[in-house]
């Protein structure tokens, strides 16, 4: 019995020292805030089109200081950067507080519905709009069934895959294999022939 009330005096003890040393510090999830709050704002202030994610947040900043996002000449605030922090007393820069974040955009983009297969002609049956995060880099994810309708695929596309510029291509007017039609025209010559297309085509192509 004494040696249990001895371990939680202990642990009173050392739970009120914790306590104590965490009072003059700023709570990281104020930190956290206060940057989300500024890359928002530089985004447009739609907060409900951006995941911002704080990888890092030191745990030692005084609560007496005052805290500034240092503004930087960046042009794109997404993808995974540094941010830096002032820490300001009266005024005056006494640090400077190093903060990774990643920044992403949210967006309703077309994604699969199903396995489509390769040459695939598509329907809106297909596809089905849902809230994704987006590429940094890369195609452009499509937004709007009229880009997709009535096209085909250009390879294999997974269930759920997110649909880019890349994935889909207008059916060709000759396809690979089809019977077709020739005809050669000269001066005082005209001959007509029936050939087999050796590759896909479209307007304006030359194929063999």
């Amino acid at each position: 019995m004494t040696r249990t009330k001895f371990i939680l005096i202990n642990l009173v003890v050392l739970l009120s020292l914790s306590l104590s040393t965490q009072a003059g510090y700023f709570a990281q999830g104020q930190i956290a805030s206060l940057v989300r709050a500024y890359i928002i704002k530089q985004l447009g202030g739609e907060r409900e089109r951006f995941q911002v994610e704080i990888l890092h947040i030191p745990q030692n900043v005084d609560i007496d200081l005052e805290l500034r996002v240092i503004p930087s000449p960046r042009k794109s605030y997404l993808g995974t950067y540094l941010v830096k922090l002032g820490a300001y007393s009266q005024g005056v820069l006494i640090r400077k507080i190093p903060l990774v974040v990643r920044v992403r955009e949210v967006g309703k983009i077309l994604v699969a519905n199903r396995l489509i297969e390769r040459h695939e002609t598509l329907t809106s049956n297909d596809f089905l709009m849902a809230e994704r995060r987006l590429p940094l880099s890369g195609r452009r994810p499509l937004r709007r069934l009229e880009e997709v309708v009535g096209k085909r695929s250009t390879r294999r596309i997974n269930r759920g895959a997110i649909i880019t510029t890349d994935l889909v291509q207008p059916l060709p007017l000759v396809e690979k294999g089809e019977i077709v039609n020739l005809t050669l025209r000269r001066p005082g010559l005209c001959l007509r022939a029936k050939g087999k297309a050796l590759k896909d085509g479209w307007e304006g192509d030359t194929i063999r």
